[in-house]
């Protein structure tokens, strides 16, 4: 055959009078063309050719858009050989200079056989521009000895051939060899391949590569020269392409396929690089070199932890392959190969042969290997009806038959590894067809405790691959107490799994898990900028609507987020207006998961194991509660409550860009433009470093002015290193320390548009499309950071963001601030010394100190050190240099590039390009605008929507914001209401009101609860089962109770126009009331004249009043004089005036107001030195409380949005709450004043103690609260329910409950609201009290309650002495002794 073509050339030459040779034998596509006039260099000694390229070539992190050829079997870039013969390769640092200042040492090459030739023998042909045909042969080539390789497609390539060439000193010995290069944008291969070698003019390494730089190359050595075309350093090209050798040369550690001298170059590959949670499937690990073994063992390990160990390992050639079994954890994991079992166990830690990484995917990502046909159908969920899966048949290797199984998940032992059990064999050997059918039946061993598992297809042959479905719900296999009615079996289930979740509730109700949920972020602005605690959702249920995992409806226009590394897991689902979506209100929104779907560490234990835990905990009760029982839904929701942001902590931020200019934490901004590497930041308790690189900016024809951050390096306890430098090939070199423990390049693919998520060890990471981007997520400390690549300027930006919630504060160090909160201390020192001076060269001098030490975290090759990085000869520019120093284009610019931006004058000045001021100016906005996403949002509380009704918002654009309010309503207009329809997010982030919406069906008109301004406040029904509502006036303590009877409401109906009541059928009740509460004041009047008058110490004269002052709250009498005022106040009826006033002279009266044996006064204002309003003063004014002497602020019972300083509190000065206003969490009882919340145990609704349980610490009703609501106790200002004796008729506040709007507590009767002595915001008439005993009372009595100085007992001490009332006063004749405060 080989004489034929030589015949046919030779006859084709002649008949179109070309010039032809003839050629070696080359590989089928690589032969040089027949016409070779056009393509061959020319024969003079030291000859050379540069060939511009279609596509550049990517070469050692740099790309190169031509390449010489050179007659001396070398390839070259930027010039041709400069040196007279070959030297070893790789060149480093030949004078030992440590600089490249030498031209052989400045040589990019390629040498495929470097040695002399001849001029006037051989031919030296080029082809660029192969065709798909050849490239595609290259590329299977490439594919072939780089397992991790698949997805590589060649777009480019470049065919040299030096045909027949010969030595001067004997020309009869000839070599025939090629140079076949085939690439990508970004990866680059080159085939040598040897056709005939005969002669060496060398004896020095002269095939490899070299990288121009002193420090990169590769040396290639196999022997003899002549030994080349017999050869391969790919096993897989040893019988299909003798003579092949294939190397990859992009990145900057180049590799051999095989096993090169220098184990550095080892093209270590696994593959594939990832795989299914559930295992089963074939890993190859290919070293190179040969293990010399036959029973290696494969060990998977996770942070030092064994995962598991597989005995069972096939090798071919260098190549070991492994078959994991399931994994409990997902992400990094690193394989451990061991040549025996017994070196494994004897030495699991050191010197493994050889050490890889993998990485499990998370289900929710991957794609199953067995496909269920109509996995959406219901056939699927109960037995009877044929089913059919499918899968590839050419996975099994060879194997003709396989086994069809379903497992079972089993994580119900507490601290032990979770199991996948078998539940049932479909099929026994059956053939490897891809396809299997069988009619499922109720299996005993198949119940609600484990109704989830997979189907399992297993090979039968000696290393059998396992082939896997989806997680789903085993309806076709559940027990037949199921199959007779799946509805009402998933009810009781739904129902079942609802009480035990009660069970695990805490004292308010709220699943107990909850406060472990994160926050979510309030818009998707600031979701997208938490990548390091929120990481978003693309597949599972985004991806596939009907995927079985899913805890929500789907919607194509929701983007959800889940939590990372949280013990219970959000679900922040945002709207595309950027809107959070709860699935209480919107079954597309997030709800929460008591399991996160992303696990938790420890992994591999029940309620940790990633996705399977989740299964356990929320998918399976979603399943019996959404989706198989009917109408449910809200009993599962319920259970699994959305979170909102109320408590979401925005992340505090900080950036470094241009020459480099730095924004701390704190928000200080300075320049900082040294040489060398520095600490950026540092927290050392959770041994995070961020360390940067700067250097030199250089402009064509100055001297270097100007410093740009060049490189970053970061790390973490427990993390991989990563590495990020500007690059050139790419925007910018992405480096990861890889299982050996130097820097590696890690190959990233693109799925679709994008490329795929690389998660390492505690570290996770996200590159843009354009490779100008990389986004990094630390798993512990939850720090991100973006590194991005300027377009106009040779630098980078680096961008961190950090919450304090596991970081903390005082813990930060280094150039980017402490993050205290105080951007004056952030000049300082690395001994912690801070500058409060301006002087630029002592700022400088100051932050040299943060030189970077030990440890060495940023990469660099062997030959650099951190020395060779610092240039203390550089002297920067400090100060913004004047705008008439620069050249016109500059200095005209200036206003209209930066304006007025500090940062981009400098840099603009100081390089004079305008580039550099563009650069700087756009850096700043982006970080500018970050911030503002940042920023706290000031929201209230999430108010879910009624059941069967709708919710609408005053702004869609700000729900839930401050200032904003929602609006509520039933979907049926035969329903009502409960609670106000619109409620206001005011200023203290607290609802208006917090009455939960509700609808609730009736067949009386909804009209006659919503007339004249009518709130329904509160529903259920009565004795007969009929509703029952309690309506009332907004902002007043009126209510009326109507029954829902035969279509029509009874009782007593109310309107409330005009900001006043009416209630039809008791006008004569407020009558009487109105009279009683007139003669009561007449009665205390005329009392109070005939009080005994005592000395003053304040006034000789005094003159007071009394005064009924009518308003909406009831009448106030009010004492006034030059002396602090006794006041008592009665609450009437409004629109009763009346005015009764006294006057006295004698110094030995202070005007004491006595109302009578029906009325016993408050009388306050001890020590008062300003004649302020006393304790139970309204809103409108400056109050001080009781023995508030210093205080210019309201009384000591005023409202929460005032200062509210302690009943008898002396030295309250600030304008603050009260001591016993806490938030709504911290509810103490009877005798626990301090907190400020209901009674300690009590439960919700359920958990009343009684009135001597002084110690009850948990919050909720008081102690003798009745069952029909939560009543607050006697000290209880944050409830605002009734007080301890309450009935249940009412809604009744405690003495010193300020918050109550609602009846009082302890002497109210049935329908009428009668609030206490002490309640001065009721509006009603005061039940009489018993008479006091001031006349004829002992004298040691007298002066016992004469005492000027002693306050009153704090709260919770002395009950009794603050409310005489506290025992109901069901008999009036009775007369007990009350006590009376004196001045």
């Amino acid at each position: 055959m080989a004489y034929c073509r030589i015949l046919i050339v030779l006859v084709t030459c002649a008949v179109l009078q070309k010039r032809c040779v003839v050629l070696g034998d080359y590989m089928n596509g690589f032969q040089p063309v027949a016409d070779l006039s056009s393509s061959a260099i020319e024969k003079t000694d030291d000859a050379y050719y540069e060939l511009g390229l279609g596509t550049p070539f990517p070469f050692y992190n740099k790309r190169y858009s031509s390449i010489f050829i050179n007659e001396d079997g070398v390839l070259t870039f930027l010039d041709p050989v400069a040196t007279v013969g070959p030297i070893s390769i790789p060149i480093f640092d030949v004078d030992g200079s440590g600089k490249i200042d030498l031209p052989q040492e400045r040589m990019v090459l390629i040498a495929p056989f470097w040695t002399e030739v001849k001029p006037d023998t051989g031919n030296v042909y080029y082809r660029d521009g192969l065709s798909s045909s050849t490239l595609q042969a290259a590329e299977n080539i490439v594919k072939g000895c780089y397992i991790d390789q698949s997805r590589f497609t060649a777009t480019a390539g470049v065919v040299v051939t030096w045909d027949q060439v010969s030595d001067d000193d004997d020309t009869t010995k000839k070599n025939s060899f090629q140079a076949i290069l085939v690439y990508d944008d970004f990866r680059s291969f080159v085939i040598f391949y040897y056709s005939d070698m005969q002669y060496q003019s060398t004896s020095v390494p002269n095939v490899g590569f070299n990288a121009g730089d002193i420090k990169g190359g590769l040396a290639f050595t196999e022997g003899s020269y002549s030994a080349l075309p017999s050869g391969t350093n790919c096993a897989e090209q040893s019988e299909t392409h003798p003579g092949a050798y294939v190397f990859r040369v992009d990145v900057e550690r180049m590799s051999s396929a095989g096993c090169p001298g220098d184990t550095q170059n080892i093209a270590l590959q696994v593959a594939p690089s990832s795989g299914p949670m559930v295992g089963g499937n074939r890993i190859t690990v290919m070293h190179g070199c040969d293990l010399n073994s036959k029973e290696p063992v494969c060990v998977f390990t996770k942070g030092g932890v064994i995962l598991q160990t597989v005995t069972k390992v096939e090798t071919i050639d260098s190549a070991v392959y492994c078959i994991p079994g399931p994994f409990y954890v997902t992400e990094d994991v690193t394989i451990l190969v061991y040549k025996s079992l017994e070196q494994a166990e004897a030495d699991p830690a050191e010197n493994p042969f050889i050490t890889a990484k993998y990485t499990v995917d998370h289900p929710d990502d991957s794609v199953p290997s067995v496909t269920r046909s109509s996995a959406d159908s219901s056939s699927w969920n109960t037995a009877g009806t044929s089913l059919t899966i499918t899968w590839d048949s050419t996975l099994f290797m060879g194997d003709t038959l396989v086994t069809v199984s379903v497992l079972q998940y089993d994580e119900s032992v507490d601290g032990q590894i979770p199991t996948w059990e078998l539940a049932y064999n479909l099929g026994v050997s059956e053939p490897n067809i891809g396809s299997f059918s069988f009619i499922p039946m109720a299996l005993d061993n198949i119940t609600e405790t484990n109704p989830f598992g997979i189907i399992r297809v297993i090979g039968e042959g000696e290393y059998p691959v396992s082939l896997f479905s989806d997680v789903h719900m085993l309806g076709y296999l559940l027990h037949q107490p199921y199959q007779d009615n799946p509805t009402v079996w998933a009810d009781e289930q739904c129902t079942r799994w609802d009480a035990q979740e009660d069970l695990d509730n805490n004292a308010n109700g709220e699943p107990r898990y909850f406060s472990d949920v994160t926050a979510c972020p309030c818009n998707l602005d600031q979701v997208e900028l938490d990548f390091g605690s929120f990481f978003e959702q693309t597949g599972g249920c985004s991806r596939n609507f009907g995927d079985p995992s899913c805890t929500r409806e789907m919607s194509s226009s929701r983007r959800c987020f889940l939590s990372t590394n949280s013990i219970a897991g959000a679900e922040c689902c945002y709207s595309p207006e950027g809107n959070l979506i709860f699935s209480m209100d919107d079954r597309t929104g997030g709800s929460s998961d008591k399991a996160p779907m992303l696990g938790v560490a420890p992994y591999a234990l029940p309620g940790h194991t990633p996705y399977l835990s989740h299964w356990v905990e929320d998918v399976v009760p979603y399943q019996f509660c959404c989706r198989w029982a009917t109408d449910r839904c809200r009993t599962y929701l319920e259970n699994r409550p959305g979170k909102d942001c109320y408590d979401y902590n925005a992340q505090q931020s900080a950036v470094v860009f241009g020459d480099p200019h730095f924004v701390t934490f704190d928000g200080r901004r300075y320049t900082f433009n040294g040489i060398g590497e520095y600490q950026l930041m540092e927290v050392a308790s959770l041994g995070f470093r961020l360390h940067g690189r700067t250097t030199m900016a250089t402009e064509q024809g100055r001297d270097p002015v100007a410093s740009f951050l060049s490189a970053v390096a970061v790390h973490e306890t427990g993390s991989d290193s990563i590495h990020i430098e500007v690059g050139q090939l790419r925007p910018l070199n992405l480096y990861v320390v890889g299982a050996d423990g130097s820097f590696r390049q890690p190959d990233l693919w693109m799925d679709g548009a994008v490329y795929h998520p690389l998660h390492l060890r505690g570290v996770s990471l996200h590159v843009s499309p354009t490779f100008r981007e990389i986004t990094l997520s630390f798993h512990v400390s939850h720090i991100n950071i973006k590194v991005k690549a300027e377009t106009l300027t040779p630098s980078i930006t680096v961008e961190v963001l950090s919450g304090t919630t596991v970081i903390g504060t005082s813990a930060v160090t280094g150039l980017m601030g402490d993050m205290d909160g105080d951007p004056l201390n952030d000049i300082k020192s690395i001994t912690g010394t801070v500058y409060q001076g301006d002087d630029p060269t002592e700022m400088f001098e100051l932050f040299q100190t943060w030189e970077a030490t030990t440890p060495d975290i940023l990469h660099r090759d062997g030959v650099t050190k951190r020395g060779d990085y610092r240039n203390t000869t550089f002297v920067p520019t400090l100060v913004t240099p004047g705008s008439e120093t620069l050249p016109p284009s500059i200095g005209t610019g200036l206003e209209s590039t930066c304006q007025n931006l500090q940062e981009c004058i400098f840099d603009m000045s100081v390089t004079q390009t305008a580039e550099a001021g563009q650069a700087a100016f756009a850096a700043n906005a982006e970080f500018v605008e970050m911030q503002q996403m940042l920023a706290k949002v000031e929201t209230c509380r999430y108010i879910q929507g009624p059941e069967g009704g709708q919710v609408a918002f005053s702004d869609e654009t700000k729900q839930y914001v401050v200032g904003t309010s929602v609006t509520f309503s039933c979907d049926d207009a035969a329903n009502i209401l409960i609670g106000p329809a619109t409620r206001n997010c005011q200023s203290n982030r607290q609802w208006s009101n917090s009455v939960v919406p509700a609808c609730i069906d009736t067949d009386c008109d909804r009209e006659t609860l919503s007339a004249d301004g009518v709130e329904v406040v509160k529903e259920g029904t009565d004795s007969d089962g009929n509703i029952q509502v309690t309506v009332g006036c907004p902002g007043t303590n009126v209510t009326s109770t109507l029954t829902c009877k035969s279509g029509e409401w009874t009782g007593g109906k109310i309107s409330c126009s005009d900001g006043r009541f009416r209630t039809v059928g008791i006008s004569l009740g407020l009558v009487f009331v109105v009279f009683t509460c007139f003669a009561v004041i007449a009665c205390s009047v005329m009392i109070y004249k005939r009080k005994p008058k005592r000395w003053s110490p304040w006034s000789r004269q005094h003159t007071y009043s009394v005064v009924a002052q009518s308003d909406t709250r009831g009448i106030q009498m009010q004492a006034s004089g030059t002396v602090v005022p006794t006041t008592a106040v009665v609450n009437l009826e409004p629109s009763i005036p009346d005015v009764v006033s006294q006057t006295t002279e004698d110094e030995n009266d202070v005007g004491d107001v006595y109302l009578g044996p029906d009325v016993n006064p408050v009388v306050t204002g001890v020590e008062a030195s300003k004649g302020d309003e006393t304790n139970v003063d309204e809103l409108a004014g400056n109050k001080p409380g009781y023995k508030d002497s210093q205080e210019g602020g309201s009384a000591n019972t005023d409202k929460l949005a005032e200062n509210k300083p302690i009943f008898g509190d002396p030295k309250d000065q600030e304008a603050d709450a009260t001591k016993v206003d806490k938030p709504a969490e911290s509810k103490p009882g009877l005798e626990d004043p301090p907190e400020g919340g209901a009674a300690n145990d009590d439960k919700i609704a359920k958990d009343k103690p009684s009135i001597k349980d002084p110690h009850d610490k948990e919050g909720g009703a008081t102690n003798v609260d009745k069952l029909s609501g939560n009543k607050p106790g006697l000290e209880d200002p944050q409830e605002g329910g009734a007080t301890n004796a309450d009935k249940e008729a009412a809604n009744k506040p405690s003495l010193q409950d300020p918050q109550d709007d609602d009846a009082t507590n302890a002497v109210k009767k049935y329908a009428s609201n009668k609030p206490d002595l002490k309640d001065p915001q009721e509006g009603a008439c005061p039940t009489p009290p018993p008479k006091p005993t001031r006349r004829g009372q002992p004298e040691a009595q007298k002066k016992e309650m004469g005492k000027v100085k002693d306050a009153p007992e704090p709260a919770g001490q002395n009950q009794e002495d603050l409310n005489p009332a506290l025992e109901p006063l069901e008999d009036f004749d009775k007369k007990p002794v009350v006590k009376e405060h004196f001045i």
